[in-house]
């Protein structure tokens, strides 16, 4: 037993230690101690902060409102962080206002986060991507630490039990291809 926690933190120090160069990381957990890499290009990351589970979210509604979000069981949770300002976002938000239209019935909940953004201009962005208020929040700065300050446009997937199991972090290089979002998300309502 003794040597089983020895291997226990020699694994997790080299974890720590590990740091993976990408600018696109799809991370898919398997479970809370299994996590696996498909790696693109350039970024930090290191391996130990990735999460088990969805952080909640704490923002503001477009009315002023504050507002937390917290995954829901039984449904997938799709969390978008962007800004109106962030072009690879605003390719991104048809294909995805799309994908939200086709998964509305299927207990797919998707969570527009905007990061470094105005009320005005994102209501502006709101209208003219005809997106549902009810369902954008005005990220905190505590979200933001939570989720890491993710390179935009970035979407986190947590299954219906609110297991991160998907990670998207997209850069002006190369950005989040919707049919891999499309296949993330029908591996998980199939499951």
């Amino acid at each position: 037993m003794g040597s089983l926690n020895n291997m226990g933190r020699a694994r997790t120090s080299t974890i720590k230690k590990l740091k993976v160069f990408t600018f696109l990381a799809t991370v898919h957990i398997a479970s809370p101690a299994i996590a696996q890499l498909t790696l693109n290009s350039r970024q930090n990351i290191d391996l130990s902060s990735i999460w088990n589970t969805l952080p909640q979210i704490e923002g503001t509604l477009l009315n002023g409102e504050p507002d937390i979000f917290k995954h829901k069981t039984g449904q997938v949770s799709v969390v978008f962080f962007l800004a109106s300002w962030c072009i690879p976002c605003q390719q991104l938000s048809q294909p995805l206002k799309s994908i939200e239209n086709d998964y509305n019935k299927l207990n797919v909940n998707i969570i527009w986060v905007f990061n470094h953004d105005l009320v005005d201009d994102v209501k502006a962005f709101a209208r003219s991507h005809k997106l549902d208020d009810k369902n954008i929040i005005l990220g905190s700065k505590k979200t933001l630490l939570r989720y890491r300050d993710p390179t935009l446009p970035a979407m986190f997937i947590a299954d219906k039990h609110g297991w991160l199991v998907t990670r998207f972090l997209g850069t002006k290089d190369k950005s989040i291809e919707p049919s891999e979002l499309r296949d993330a998300i029908d591996h998980l309502i199939i499951k």
